[in-house]
């Protein structure tokens, strides 16, 4: 599954997000702020307050432990994509007490494009989805067993959760509602009753709240941190519309599962008319699916919306409608002959062979941004690491120059100041703007960007 969704693991360039997230980390590891005050870069948030810090630190981690190769941040995103793709197999067993099918979820979410196109982008979805995976994991086994330490260690996830990307990580707390709810649409004997929803819920929240507040007792950076995150991401930041309509989530949601609900639809549809096997509309199914609705219907409170908000939804939306297929696959894999197995077992190696052979082929060239990195490439080497280049003001919201200039060379852009160096994607406006007084041109193959050097 790694290596079907991640071609571009050996290729340079990465989503703008991920390469922010990725300078903050190292700059971490590096003594460039700290856990509780990270920095970006000194153009641009250099007190980065945009999200808390727990991704980024186990991050910075990884660069202290193994270096600063730009590779580093992609298998750390793959690393967190694998991880809860095994967390999505133990979660299907945990709800159907079967390990045999728990390839069935992940083959429904190589369907889905927004987990390819992510894979290694870096995003705090992926480390968010893990603790959300464990938080849902430790929920259901207490259904099951009745005990009550899972839920507290489901609370302690969330908090976890809830420090890598905030509240958006909180909504597996509705779990326990979404059972109660399942179960009495699905069966009439209820044995999850109202009284042992609300106990569950109210476990796993003291949980989160124990450990918010222990890390709120313990770090004195924290009481200084949140406060300020809260104030600029949640209250002024939500203000922010990136969308003409908050149902924009919505739709994106059902854009994204159209492939594996037309595939799951079309597997019922057969094996209906074929073997007379229906879907099983159980419980954890349903719970699954309301659970996705969760994860996705409380953003459309802000109008600050992107696709990839929703990433950690998947598996739940996987589940569940894999839990609504499996009958008919488990019909279908009875009366499989020994040569349609071998055939299976053929293709699955045959799609392997195609995943690595794609991230050879693409290993070394450029995944996105290729010009930009092209003529990064040619102009780093004129400039001293960690300099000030001055750009025009038009240039200072190319967040992707940002990025890129300072994770490779910790070359910081500024709009305001006059550095050794000025970088501009437009020639004409050298002279038009008055640089020609202070700089000359620096001679160099580039192909948009030019480099000018002071006088």
């Amino acid at each position: 599954m790694l290596l079907l969704i991640s071609p571009n693991l050996l290729s340079s360039g990465m989503f703008v997000d991920g390469m922010v997230y990725s300078c903050v980390a190292n700059n971490m590891a590096h003594g460039i702020g700290s856990f509780w005050n990270p920095s970006y870069s000194p153009a641009m948030y250099a007190q980065f307050y945009e999200h808390p810090p727990l991704a980024m630190g186990m991050l910075a981690l990884l660069y202290r432990l193994i270096g600063d190769g730009l590779w580093i941040e992609k298998a750390y995103a793959l690393l967190m994509v694998g991880l809860s793709a095994l967390l999505t197999v133990r979660l299907w067993k945990r709800l159907t007490n079967d390990a045999d099918y728990g390839w069935l979820p992940l083959l429904l979410m190589v369907m889905v494009p927004d987990v390819s196109h992510f894979a290694t982008s870096n995003m705090l979805e992926h480390t968010m989805s893990v603790f959300v995976l464990l938080a849902v994991i430790g929920i259901v086994q207490s259904t099951e067993s009745g005990k009550q330490l899972p839920l507290l260690a489901a609370g302690a996830s969330l908090a976890d959760a809830l420090l890598v990307k905030g509240p958006v990580g909180l909504y597996p707390l509705a779990l326990p509602l979404m059972l109660w709810i399942a179960e009495r649409l699905t069966t009439s004997r209820h044995t999850y009753s109202f009284v042992q929803m609300v106990r569950d819920t109210s476990l796993v929240l003291a949980g989160a709240v124990a450990v918010i507040g222990i890390v709120l007792l313990l770090c004195p950076g924290a009481r200084l941190f949140l406060p300020q995150y809260y104030q600029r991401q949640l209250i002024e930041g939500m203000s922010d519309a990136t969308t003409g309509s908050r149902l924009y989530i919505v739709w994106h949601l059902l854009e994204q599962l159209v492939i594996p609900i037309v595939a799951v639809a079309a597997c019922m549809v057969c094996g209906k008319r074929h073997n007379g096997t229906a879907p099983q509309w159980s419980r954890q199914a349903v719970a699954m699916l309301l659970l996705t609705l969760c994860g996705v219907l409380p953003m459309m409170l802000s109008a600050k919306l992107r696709g990839y908000y929703i990433l950690t939804v998947y598996p739940y939306a996987c589940i569940g409608m894999a839990l609504l297929l499996k009958p008919v696959v488990t019909v279908w894999h009875d009366q499989m002959s020994d040569r349609a197995s071998r055939t299976h077992r053929f293709a699955g190696l045959t799609l392997t062979a195609v995943a690595i052979l794609a991230n050879v082929v693409q290993s070394g060239g450029f995944c996105r941004d290729k010009e930009l990195q092209s003529d990064m490439a040619i102009i780093c080497p004129q400039l001293e690491v960690g300099e000030a280049v001055q750009i025009p003001p038009r240039m200072y919201t190319n967040y992707q120059l940002h990025a890129y200039y300072y994770r490779t060379h910790r070359v910081s852009l500024h709009d305001h100041i006059e550095g050794k160096h000025l970088l501009t994607d437009d020639a004409d406006e050298f002279a038009r703007l008055g640089y020609d007084k202070l700089y000359v041109p620096v001679q160099l193959p580039t192909q948009r960007y030019h480099l000018y050097e002071r006088k």
